[in-house]
């Protein structure tokens, strides 16, 4: 048997509903790009802008970077002026320490002119009779002993230097060059006990007069410290240090390489590259000290008087 249909004459059946069909998915990729841009930046990027957003833009950011190169060339001349500011500052102070030393130098002039000529009176009363010279001779035994008359005879020099100064970070200049400073710590450095070390030593092997970088010392002469400089007498002394002695140079130089101070210092040459040397002199001439002001006197006992 066979299925009825219409050309047979007879009634018509209806065909079965077919199924829709579902579509087929695009590739991965092309989803990935197509899907790429955010829903919110899609639809800012599809928003109409107004026109001269873009120039408007340009003209913010132009002005922007002027504001900020004013205020970088504002900030650079105010660190120049300040630099120029330090620099006339240093340069007046030291144009004053310079005057003010001058006029101390002079003062010390006057003075010394002022004891020759009081001392020529001095010795021209006292030489009237035998008593007064005798006094003059007592007198100039004790000055001498004390240091204040000049003293000429062989002798040693002493030489110490501080140790090369080191370039340190580079920095600019009043005027906005780069300069490199050189700078020294304390270990490079001669220190003011190492002076007195040196002049101890001469002292102990045998000399009978010393002058630092030619201040005459007495018993009384301090050489110490401020800060970074040397005073010897309060009067200021920089390297090299020159240690002049009066005496048997062969003595001196004996007695000097043998002592304790002079195998410390070469030490602090190999570890510090300070310098020593010991030189001989045929002839020195040192000037005499400044005299002590007596603040405390009493006459001596006569000689076989009662106490």
């Amino acid at each position: 048997m066979g299925t009825p249909s219409a050309a047979d004459g007879g009634p018509a059946v209806p065909a079965p509903p077919t199924a829709p069909r579902r579509p087929t998915p695009p590739p991965l990729l092309d989803q990935v790009v197509a899907t790429a841009l955010d829903p919110a930046y899609l639809l800012r990027a599809s928003t109409p802008r107004p026109p001269g957003g873009r120039s408007r833009r340009a003209a913010v950011g132009f002005v922007a970077l002027l504001v900020a190169g004013v205020l970088v060339g504002i900030t650079i001349g105010l660190q120049r002026q300040g630099l120029a500011d330090v620099a006339q500052t240093r340069a007046r102070l030291v144009t004053e320490v310079t005057g003010r030393t001058e006029a101390v130098n002079q003062v010390a002039l006057s003075v010394d002119r002022q004891r020759q000529q009081v001392t020529a009176q001095r010795d021209a009363a006292l030489a009237a009779d035998r008593q007064g010279r005798a006094a003059t001779e007592a007198l100039a035994a004790a000055q001498a002993a004390a240091g204040e008359l000049p003293v000429t005879g062989a002798g040693v020099t002493v030489r110490l230097t501080d140790a090369p100064a080191v370039p340190a970070q580079p920095t600019p200049s009043a005027t906005g060059a780069t300069r490199v400073p050189l700078v020294r710590d304390r270990q490079t450095r001669v220190l003011d006990r190492d002076v007195q070390d040196v002049v101890n030593a001469l002292w102990s092997s045998g000399a009978q007069a010393i002058a630092v970088n030619g201040i005459r010392l007495s018993s009384s002469t301090p050489i110490r410290s401020a800060g970074s400089t040397i005073l010897v007498d309060f009067k200021p002394v920089s390297s090299p240090y020159l240690v002049d002695a009066v005496g048997n140079p062969q003595t001196l130089l004996a007695g000097f390489a043998n002592s304790a101070e002079a195998q410390r210092f070469s030490v602090y040459s190999q570890v510090y590259g300070l310098s020593l040397s010991l030189l001989r002199r045929d002839r020195l001439t040192l000037a005499g000290a400044a005299p002590v002001a007596l603040r405390v006197a009493t006459p001596l006992p006569t000689p076989g008087a009662p106490s």
